[in-house]
């Protein structure tokens, strides 16, 4: 019985976990530490679900990190390990593989997520760019579902390092199994840190409501 329950609840929290933010097609450079966190606040059912996760790049094109997530009484931990390369300012793209371990369940494996994430200006002073996402999320029981996410997004210069990005896009399955969904979102970014404020599946009229904090720590 537990095992016919188990599997909609881990794609619920991997798919929605990977979906909080856009992830750009890039890496760090070396010596870069940066952290993340966040709180994803669940309309349809008033669940509460954070993310926190510390990176390290190893090199310029080649990073490693780890996070803690929860939703509601999961709690998951893992390590990510994320390579990334700029052919120029118009593509640029990254791939990343995060196992996931049950910590509630004796550390035992939960789901394997990997994406490809990539980028490029549309204009050439990045007054326009777009974005997409890719996840392939696969479970311990041999199953996967893969999940594309579409960006577009405008870099506005306010002053001397600040900015403000704003952002729309859309999600869907591979499959369609259900509508493509709404996305909207702004980023602020102030010297190496980082304000968000994201929602998804508006037009479900079921929406996820993120905020979240992203900061550099430069070890040079």
């Amino acid at each position: 019985m537990l095992r016919k329950f188990l599997f909609p609840i881990l794609l619920l929290f991997s798919i929605h976990l990977s979906a909080q933010i856009p992830y750009f097609g890039t890496s760090p450079e070396k010596g870069l530490v940066s952290g993340y966190t966040s709180l994803t606040y669940y309309t349809a059912d008033t669940t509460l679900q954070s993310f926190t996760f510390m990176q390290y790049a190893i090199t310029d094109y080649l990073a490693a990190a780890m996070h803690v997530s929860t939703y509601g009484k999961e709690v998951n931990w893992g390590f990510d390990l994320r390579g990334g390369y700029s052919v120029s300012k118009y593509f640029s793209f990254a791939l990343q593989a995060s196992p996931n371990f049950d910590l509630t369940n004796r550390f035992r494996f939960s789901y394997a997520s990997i994406g490809l994430f990539m980028q490029g200006a549309i204009l050439s002073k990045n007054q326009l760019f777009w974005l997409t996402n890719t996840y392939c999320d696969i479970f311990r029981d041999g199953s996967a579902i893969w999940w594309q996410y579409w960006y577009l997004a405008s870099d506005i210069h306010i002053q001397e390092k600040h900015s403000l990005t704003p952002m729309i896009g859309c999600s869907h399955s591979w499959r369609f199994e259900q509508h493509p969904e709404l996305i909207l979102g702004l980023m602020y970014t102030y010297k190496t840190w980082c304000f968000m404020v994201w929602c998804n599946e508006i037009i479900s009229c079921r929406p996820l409501v993120t905020a979240a904090i992203e900061f550099d720590i430069p070890t040079k």
